[in-house]
């Protein structure tokens, strides 16, 4: 085996760790869990680069707070040769997949919902990364550029569209205001669809006009909210962590339901 996706390694590593922690009442030996992860990636000892690689995503659990050191239980003494999962990592295991905190996984889950753009992909790297840090008004900022960068592309696809079909550009898409932009488009797909439903009733359609009313204003405004609060500040801790968590939770939801929109653009007659 040559080469490993990082992904793999760490929901595996992750896996290892909540088996663990099952099996010894929260004491473990770090020395098992690297050796069990290899075991099931079927690394070799002898591949140093494989397993070094195994060593550097345990590290990152320590260093992000997942796990902590321990103790052997003889006398209660901390010794670092054993570990412990701490509370974020608990919060960690129970979405394996997809939580913020293992972006690895976090990243494939999203991508496996909607192909997001290489602008919006960055923001949503470094949101991770700043997450992991702890850096909570970074994430909040680098969030929310990653929803407006949604929007944005949103708004290129009925601009494309109106091309197609030979009709006058909409000034409004040109805004230098992501708000105005949201409105607008809002206003161009709500009218669109309301056009095609009438000349046509689609079972697919009517769900997509149902989500986009329901829960594009909802989450565009949570993200943006946090974002707002990181950028106008009126307090020394203005953004908590429980707000960027849930704004990178719901953007998989924001990334898709743009997607499906961009979808129905490329069909429209306006």
């Amino acid at each position: 085996m040559a080469e490993l996706d990082g992904a793999r390694l760490r929901r595996t590593l992750l896996e290892v760790v909540n088996d663990f922690s099952r099996q010894s009442g929260n004491k473990m030996q770090s020395g098992s869990i690297i050796a069990e992860t290899s075991k099931r990636l079927g690394i070799p000892a002898q591949n140093r680069d494989l397993q070094e690689a195994i060593m550097t995503y345990f590290n990152d659990l320590y260093h992000s707070g997942q796990i902590g050191f321990g103790t052997s239980g003889q006398g209660g003494q901390l010794n670092p040769e054993f570990c412990f999962v701490t509370p974020r990592g608990r919060e960690t295991l129970k979405h394996l997949s997809r939580d913020p905190h293992n972006p690895d996984g976090y990243l494939e889950y999203l991508l496996s919902q909607a192909a997001i753009s290489p602008i919006a992909e960055s923001y949503v790297k470094e949101a991770l990364q700043t997450y992991e840090a702890h850096c909570y008004k970074a994430t909040a900022v680098m969030i929310g550029a990653a929803a407006e960068r949604l929007v944005l592309d949103l708004g290129d696809a009925i601009k494309q569209r109106l091309t197609q079909l030979t009709k006058p550009a909409n000034k409004k898409l040109e805004d230098r205001s992501v708000k105005k932009v949201f409105d607008e488009i809002r206003l161009v797909i709500s009218g669109g669809m309301d056009r095609q439903l009438n000349a046509q009733r689609d079972p697919e359609l009517v769900k997509l006009k149902e989500a986009f009313e329901y829960y594009w204003p909802s989450i565009a405004h949570e993200i943006r909210a946090a974002r707002n609060e990181a950028g106008h500040p009126s307090s020394i801790d203005p953004v908590e962590p429980e707000n960027v968590d849930g704004a990178l939770r719901i953007f998989p939801l924001h990334a898709r339901i743009v997607r499906q929109l961009i979808g129905f653009v490329g069909k429209a007659t306006f």
